[in-house]
């Protein structure tokens, strides 16, 4: 069983050690808020209420060959850099840790820690590359009304800009993106009001469900023989 010390428990650091823990980690969590011990306490092996700048209290708390220490200690530099710093001091192996700015960053390799993460633009930047490239009708659900969705257009799109076809107004939709349909990798982000469609082209549009759903039928129904 791999053992793996998850030293801040703000939104990222919480998720990261119960989810851990789910996987079967023996999971060592660490903050200095009781409140946020207490809360997470039953779902992990260990949790400890102390300060992560406190190079004796790592020491401690922190078994040198423990799998890997996971840093992520809010929005405060300094002691995201303090306890890195002794960890490094200390021995562990391997140290993961959240970064807040690219400065942050910056620092944190220079120190020598193995893996620095982003974790809200890294789940940004996943998310907005998974929209693009999934080639699936029903990509996100925004609510229960509106959603995001890959569409074919209809054949009385073909050859017109978007500013001619005023999509907004006449079907309720906005165009976020125009895709190559044979080639994936050809992508228009928030496309321009001159751009022309064209009938090789996928449009990704947001818009109420019913919306979007009569455009589908509709191309549907030009298919059809």
């Amino acid at each position: 069983m791999k053992t793996v010390c998850v030293i801040g428990l703000g939104q990222f650091g919480e998720h990261l050690a119960i989810s851990l823990s789910k996987l079967g980690t023996h999971v060592i969590a660490i903050d200095n808020d009781q409140e946020k011990v207490n809360k997470i306490a039953d779902n992990v092996a260990h949790a400890y209420v102390a300060d992560a700048k406190d190079k004796e209290i790592l020491e401690t708390l922190v078994p040198k060959d423990v799998d890997a220490c996971v840093v992520s200690l809010g929005e405060q530099i300094e002691p995201s850099i303090l306890c890195s710093l002794h960890l490094k001091n200390i021995g562990i192996k391997k140290i993961i840790v959240k970064a807040i700015s690219d400065d942050h960053a910056a620092i944190l390799r220079a120190l020598g820690v193995h893996e620095v993460v982003f974790p809200e633009r890294d789940m940004a930047e996943k998310t907005a590359k998974n929209l693009i490239e999934r080639n699936m009708a029903d990509i996100l659900t925004l609510t229960e009304e509106y959603s995001i969705k890959d569409i074919e257009p209809l054949n009385e799109f073909i050859g017109k800009t978007l500013i001619e076809l005023d999509l907004r107004n006449r079907y309720k939709i906005y165009v976020i993106a125009i895709k190559d349909k044979h080639n994936p990798e050809n992508i228009i982000i928030l496309p321009y009001g001159d751009t022309k469609i064209q009938p090789n082209h996928i449009l990704t549009v947001v818009g109420k469900d019913e919306d979007i759903s009569n455009i589908v039928t509709r191309k549907s129904e030009e298919i059809e023989p």
